[in-house]
Order: structure tokens, then C-alpha cells, then sequence
């Protein structure tokens, strides 16, 4: 893990300094888990704890198959540098938003929709890392809902910029298609 954490402060510039301990540890190796999951998210609060520790987990147990990751604990325990590690690990971005004075609904919702086009149209896996104190009305906290359930915010886009994604989707359609049909043609299968 120190190899990592290396690697993560020579590339960053904000490095952090940590102290890798077991508990610390095993964090990391959590959130790098759920990360690596089939649309893994993660979602961030203020208190360190894990429900069920790993060796009291059974596989057929719902709360191995989670897809979200809440982290909650006091103010400085860890839990954004525990996440952004194991981001850096599995060399996905970290995208934070920047909360001003001034930064409103309109601000938000440009913000979400940038995220979910880099993340959708662009296939750049990213972790959108949201803490308690970043909230600046109740709505933030709705669409951060509609996301980790449905995926979508209902009418984020205007009908240009849905044209544009289905534009980009079907390009990238077309590309998957036809590099799947080349590989057919190379291993001689043919679809009946």
C-alpha cells in the first residue's frame, strides 16, 4: 500500500501524508472493492464504520453485493483519503465540486451534468466524491439519489445535448459492434 500511496502523492499535487495501519488498510481495500464492482459508486458523509467485519461476512450475504458505498465518520478519520487511494489504485479519477459563495442550483446542475457526460458519453470511470459538508440546499441531495438509483437526473439535458449523447452512444455503439464482428471473423464463428 505504501507503493501506492507513493505513486498517488507523486502524481497528485496534493499529496497526503498517511499513516497506513490495518484499519486503514482494510478501508482502503473496502472502498477499492466496491469500486471495482459493475456500477460501483461511492457517496461520502462525516464517521468510520463498517457494519460486518470481513471475517464474519458469507458470500450469499446482500451486503457483499452493495453497489454504493457510504462512508460515515467524524471530521478527519480518513474517509476521502481512504477513497481517493483506492481510486488512484484502480486509476479512476476523483472529481470533487467546488462550493463557493455564490454556487447555487444552476452551478449544481452544471456540474452534475459535466460529471455525467465525462462518466457516460467520454467511458472514463470516475468517483464523484460528495461529503455532508458540501450540501447547500435539500435538492443536491435528491439528485444525488435519482443518480445512485436510476442513474439519471429527469430532465438534466436539453434536447441538444440529448441529440449529442445519442450521437456519442451510437458512435460508440458502432465501434463495439464492428471490433465484436472482426473478432468473429478471426476465430471463424458465424451467427446463425
Amino acid at each position: 500500500m505504501e507503493y501506492y500511496l507513493g505513486e498517488y502523492n507523486a502524481a497528485s499535487c496534493s499529496p497526503m501524508r498517511l499513516v497506513m495501519f490495518r484499519c486503514a488498510l482494510d478501508h482502503v481495500s473496502r472502498c477499492a472493492r466496491v469500486l471495482l464492482q459493475d456500477n460501483g459508486a461511492c457517496a461520502l458523509t462525516s464517521c468510520t464504520t463498517w457494519d460486518v467485519p470481513a471475517a464474519e461476512r458469507k458470500p450469499e450475504d446482500p451486503r457483499e453485493v452493495l453497489r454504493n458505498l457510504l462512508l460515515v465518520g467524524v471530521g478527519g478519520s480518513g474517509r476521502s483519503s481512504a477513497v481517493k487511494l483506492a481510486a488512484s489504485i484502480l486509476e479512476m479519477n476523483v472529481v470533487q465540486i467546488e462550493i463557493s459563495r455564490v454556487y447555487g442550483p444552476s452551478e449544481w446542475r452544471d456540474d452534475v451534468r459535466k460529471l455525467l457526460m465525462q462518466a457516460g458519453t467520454l467511458g472514463r470511470p470516475l468517483v464523484f466524491l460528495f461529503a455532508d459538508n458540501q450540501v447547500m440546499y435539500e435538492g443536491m441531495v435528491e439528485d444525488i439519489n435519482m443518480i445512485l438509483n436510476t442513474g439519471d437526473i429527469p430532465n438534466i439535458y436539453g434536447m441538444e445535448e440529448k441529440v449529442e449523447i445519442l450521437e456519442k452512444m451510437q458512435a460508440a455503439l458502432r465501434e463495439s459492434l464492428s471490433a465484436i464482428g472482426s473478432m468473429m471473423r478471426a476465430d471463424n464463428v458465424t451467427l446463425a
